[in-house]
């Protein structure tokens, strides 16, 4: 049968949903075919649980600041498919999304018969590849896309692994315990190379220090040879060589302390590693300066509106500590919540009324075919007294018309509905 589509992002798109087993083979029979492209870059390969973007986003900065030309690879999108690959923080073209892609559906046609067609993920991750040789990055910051181990991101030998949190999801890909996860991410440890960690609870960190030792991987773990403090006079950065203090930090939340501190000693490793000059001034403006669209970002201040994609438990965790470090008393707090299906959007909505028992829950679906509706929520709202909108859209025009500056609106749950309302009030 003749796939027939005008566009590569129509092509790419009727890949989304297709499921294979997990492995590198066939993403590296195709990198074969395309004479290898992935070994042409230096890389920071980054997995874990959460704050995989902040992190990115902070390292991006960093680097550009130095002048550096910077590949970024993260999933998922907030607009389109051509966000998830940028240069300098600017999405690839589309002329340059179209003629990679049509170079990726060829290749594919010349793969052996015994591999089956390829994913929505090995065709961005192919088309990535490519984009960053061609424009000759200097460096690439890479996203696992699950786990790592298996993730096809894997195929590169990157210069330093990043691990940034462990907690439980994707546990049907992943396994069911801390232990399990944590061998998993631990999969992207590259022979003799560096390896980062962040705050993992102590059954991930024994995973992380056995996988090391048999990979001769020097490990820097967070809190032992680097931290971030709050301090009276702002942020301080901890490490043996090196000490910073910085007035603020881009982006929002005490758990941004962490990624910060993970992107800087990342950063200065691999600047050391191949002697690039490092100037303090430049790292200090740019963690001051560091955006990341749609995480706790603030999209109207009257009323005010924050969104902040959370698609686990340990997401809203931190989510929730940041609304109480952030909200005044007397302020009146409203969630309006999105989910996929798939998600464990029971557990996270109960957490969330756990956590903020007092707090308004709104709980809505959005325009996504995959994005968990009445019928899945009819029962959770009725057991944590939230409230149903089949239409979002009219809750938050009530809420933008009643302009209560007592009220403080936070939109979360899934990062795609995140994007709607982002495109919405933007």
């Amino acid at each position: 049968m003749v796939e027939q589509f005008e566009t590569i992002s129509e092509w790419i798109k009727s890949r989304e949903y297709l499921r294979h087993k997990n492995g590198l083979s066939r993403l590296s029979a195709l990198m074969d075919i395309l004479d290898n492209p992935q070994k042409t870059f230096k890389s920071i390969h980054i997995s874990g649980t959460n704050g995989k973007g902040s992190t990115i986003s902070f390292m991006n900065s960093l680097m550009t600041a130095h002048q550096l030309v910077v590949g970024r690879f993260v999933s998922p999108h907030l607009n389109s498919y051509h966000d998830r690959i940028a240069i300098d923080g600017i999405p690839i073209a589309d002329s340059d999304f179209e003629r990679i892609g049509q170079m990726i559906r060829r290749a594919e046609k010349e793969l052996p018969t015994e591999f089956e067609t390829l994913t929505f993920f090995e065709i961005m991750t192919a088309i990535m590849f490519v984009y960053f040789k061609e424009q000759k990055v200097d460096v690439a910051l890479i996203e696992v896309g699950i786990g790592g181990l298996y993730d096809v991101t894997n195929i590169i030998d990157s210069d330093i692994s990043v691990i940034t949190s462990i907690g439980l999801d994707h546990q049907n890909l992943l396994g069911n315990t801390i232990e399990e996860i944590a061998r998993q991410k631990a999969g992207i440890f590259k022979q003799g190379q560096t390896a980062v960690v962040g705050p993992v609870p102590a059954e991930a960190l024994a995973i992380f220090q056995a996988i090391a030792d048999t990979k001769n991987v020097t490990l820097y773990q967070y809190g032992n040879d680097f931290k971030m403090e709050k301090t009276r006079d702002g942020y301080l950065y901890i490490r043996s060589s090196q000490n910073l203090l910085l007035k603020k930090i881009g982006l929002i939340g005490n758990h941004q302390l962490e990624n910060a501190a993970l992107a800087v000693t990342a950063f200065t490793i691999f600047m050391h590693k191949y002697n690039l000059i490092v100037e303090n001034t430049q790292i200090i403006s740019a963690l001051e300066t560091t955006k990341w669209p749609g995480r706790m970002e603030q999209v109207s201040t009257n009323p005010s509106i924050w969104l902040d994609g959370c698609h686990n438990l340990p997401a809203i965790k931190r989510l929730v500590e940041t609304i109480k470090e952030q909200t005044a008393n007397q302020q009146q707090i409203v969630i309006l919540f999105g989910a996929l299906a798939k998600k464990d959007y029971r557990e996270m909505l109960l957490l969330l009324r756990e956590l903020l028992p007092q707090t308004e829950i709104v709980i809505t679906t959005f325009n996504d075919s995959h994005a968990a509706g009445e019928k899945e929520f009819e029962t959770i709202v009725k057991s944590i007294n939230a409230i149903y909108y089949e239409d979002y859209l009219q809750y938050l025009h009530q809420f933008i018309c009643e302009k209560n500056d007592q009220k403080v609106l936070y939109a979360t749950g899934s990062l795609y509905f995140i994007a709607e309302i982002r495109k919405l009030l933007l």
